[in-house]
């Protein structure tokens, strides 16, 4: 599987790096981006008790990437709904709060992984450019799940993705 430049919290943390992370309530990608080119390895921007509204994340996950962090979000409450979204443009790791049963576990991971391992379906739009120009969508979903998937084998999972005319 090809490597996308930019996005490297999940190979980090697999390869057992201390990852720093600076919390960022306000709502101002301005801040969020000052805090990345900081030093910290993610920003996480915490939408369960912080000021953020979609379009501000939105900003602020690529102004900490363009900051030099891997941009995280710790979601709302059971706001699962806004977790595919905010992998789609670019965010590299959510925390979800509140997951005290398996059940609650399996939920949260069907929106983040494509199928056959989750139910998300495939939309990136900002985030696309972070991977390269050239990559097809099936190769997008085979990397996602691959990156996220609890135990890796030496080839990704398949990922039937549906193409739609325009």
């Amino acid at each position: 599987m090809p490597a996308i430049p930019g996005f490297s919290l999940a190979a980090r943390l697999r390869a057992g790096e201390i990852v720093h992370s600076a919390w960022c309530g306000l709502g101002a990608p301005i801040v969020a981006e000052m805090i990345a080119r900081d030093g910290f390895s993610t920003v996480t921007l915490d939408t369960q008790h912080g000021l953020w509204d979609f379009a501000s994340m939105r900003e602020a996950i690529v102004a900490i990437r363009d900051g030099g962090a891997a941009p995280m979000v710790r979601v709302a409450l059971n706001d699962f709904g806004t977790v595919s979204r905010l992998l789609d443009v670019g965010c590299e790791g959510i925390i979800a709060p509140f997951i005290n049963t398996a059940a609650d576990a399996r939920a949260f991971a069907a929106v983040a992984k494509y199928p056959p391992l989750g139910e998300r379906s495939f939309g990136p739009m900002r985030a696309r450019t972070g991977y390269t120009g050239s990559m097809s969508p099936d190769t997008v979903c085979q990397w996602e799940n691959s990156k996220k998937s609890a135990s890796r084998s030496t080839s990704p999972p398949s990922c039937p993705v549906v193409r739609r005319s325009m």
